[in-house]
């Protein structure tokens, strides 16, 4: 699912097995993650992650390379152990696992690499925050390893003004497209601190659902949809079809940027058209923009109108 670029790394130098190891079971690497670390559509949070490690007595030689790491227990095969001679070991991790790895540079302890959000735009990307000098601590004290949301999160909901709502009015929609000028990233899995990725300019548009997460990326000339929306009148179909694709302007999102690890809910108020010469209200093209809070990521509050 993940769009990454695959890329092979050049060693040099010292191999493998000039690094001498404590082989002993109680001095394998273990890992934790301290966080919610991957949040998909269906709250899936087990995700496996990759990891790279790299020993301070041999750089150019990456021990743990695209190692996959159980999301349920944090368990891997085959074990690595922590280097011997007083050498440190610096950890590198992004999740979920894309299953290749990817650094398209051949650099050591850079790991630069494009993301490309999948399809469906269903799925979070997390980079962790580097460990660097890592020592042994013993069996009972993993490398701890603390993920960040990459991405921005967006939800689409749709509502009726209060005084459609008392006179028997009521809303629902199938779905909501997304078009935005931004689908790939790049970066570094050793930056510290974490920074937004760097988005590249390639089109998408993603629809089938209500929740989309996507490149942090300017919000202005980004499209929103309802899609197969149907308003009732005391429960008799009144109206169907799909509404105007609204596209965001500025002031509409604050700074014009959707920010990352930011959760949005756009809330699509629908009005009726006071100079309608009909009796019944007009629907499809005001929008009101609204925001609520979403557990474990910011919030921003927005609001868009619709008649």
């Amino acid at each position: 699912m993940l769009g990454f670029v695959a890329c092979a790394f050049v060693l040099t130098s010292c191999s493998q097995n000039d690094i001498l190891e404590n082989t002993n079971e109680a001095n394998a690497i273990s890992f934790s993650n301290l966080n919610d670390r991957v949040t998909k559509a269906a709250n899936d949070n087990t995700d496996d992650y990759a990891v790279y490690a790299i020993r301070s007595n041999a750089t150019d030689v990456w021990f743990m390379n695209n190692i996959k790491v159980s999301g349920a227990d944090d368990t891997y095969s085959p074990l690595q152990y922590w280097p011997t001679g007083g050498a440190t070991v610096n950890f590198y991790a992004f999740a979920p696992y894309p299953g290749g790895a990817v650094v398209s540079s051949a650099i050591a302890d850079s790991l630069a690499f494009t993301y490309t959000v999948p399809t469906n735009a269903d799925e979070d990307f997390t980079i962790a925050t580097p460990v660097r000098g890592a020592t042994s601590g013993g069996a009972s004290t993993p490398v701890a390893l603390s993920f960040n949301h990459m991405l921005t999160k967006i939800t689409i909901e749709a509502d009726l003004k209060q005084e459609l709502k008392d006179a028997g009015y009521s809303i629902t929609f199938a779905s909501a497209t997304l078009g935005v000028p931004y689908k790939k990233g790049t970066g570094k899995l050793t930056t510290t601190p974490i920074v937004d990725l760097t988005a590249e300019k390639d089109t998408a548009t993603y629809t089938g659902a209500k929740t989309y997460m996507f490149i942090p990326q300017i919000s202005t000339g980004t499209t929103l949809q309802l899609n197969n929306v149907v308003i009732n009148h005391n429960g008799v179909e009144y109206w169907s079809g799909d509404l105007k694709a609204y596209r965001v302007v500025t002031g509409n999102i604050a700074a014009d940027k959707f920010k990352r690890n930011t959760h949005y809910t756009i809330v699509f108020t629908i009005d009726q058209n006071a100079d309608s010469p009909t009796d019944g209200p007009v629907f499809g093209e005001a929008i009101e923009f609204s925001s609520s809070v979403a557990a474990n990521w910011d919030s921003a509050n927005v609001p868009v109108e619709q008649p």
